[in-house]
């Protein structure tokens, strides 16, 4: 269970990515075999492209791939650096928090609004933003426990112990180092 709440993001992204490809290349196949497409089609794929975005976005942050600068924080004495990385991380929350409401909001008001061939409301596609910013703002707070509890002001550990690497599907190879040291970094923060 644990492995599963880790990978969330990457798991629902994953799924709505695999929907939108699957009904992309169905409506391609059917537009170069039968010359005739199905539109509501494209309502699904958009669909799964919002959460894919969102969704995924999350996941990214989650594993510290967005870009940043964060030259002048690594670059800081020890004392300086924790208050500094905890103030930013404290402004991303509060970013992350206000989009929340934002686009909570924004996916209430399109209630009443569907689109033209399944009448899908328009909140179910809205609703992913909210959700991203959701596991954004959830990420953050576990960031800052990193920062206070283990001094990880780099964001260079994993964020949850249970987190699977990217790094064999990357390089589309198994790396057993990265495992054997994941393991040791796993067993040195449950010894703690």
């Amino acid at each position: 269970m644990r492995k599963i709440l880790a990978n969330l993001e990457e798991i629902i992204a994953s799924l709505f990515l695999a929907v939108m490809v699957a009904v992309l290349v169905a409506n391609v196949c059917l537009r170069l075999t039968a010359s005739r497409s199905i539109i509501w089609l494209e309502e699904i794929a958009y669909l799964c492209f919002a959460w894919v975005v969102f969704v995924g976005a999350a996941a990214a942050y989650k594993r510290n791939l967005h870009s940043g600068i964060d030259m002048l924080v690594k670059a800081l004495p020890v004392q300086i650096k924790k208050p500094v990385a905890i103030f930013g991380m404290l402004l991303t929350l509060a970013a992350c928090l206000i989009m929340v409401g934002l686009s909570f909001n924004f996916a209430v008001q399109a209630w009443e609004k569907y689109t033209p061939y399944l009448y899908i409301r328009y909140t179910f596609i809205d609703i992913a933003v909210t959700a991203g910013f959701v596991f954004m703002s959830a990420h953050c707070l576990a960031f800052i426990g990193n920062m206070i509890r283990h001094g990880d002001y780099a964001k260079e550990m994993p964020l949850y112990r249970a987190m699977e690497s990217l790094d064999a599907v990357m390089s589309g190879t198994v790396d057993t180092n990265f495992h054997s040291a994941s393991m040791r970094e796993r067993g040195k923060m449950e010894g703690e």
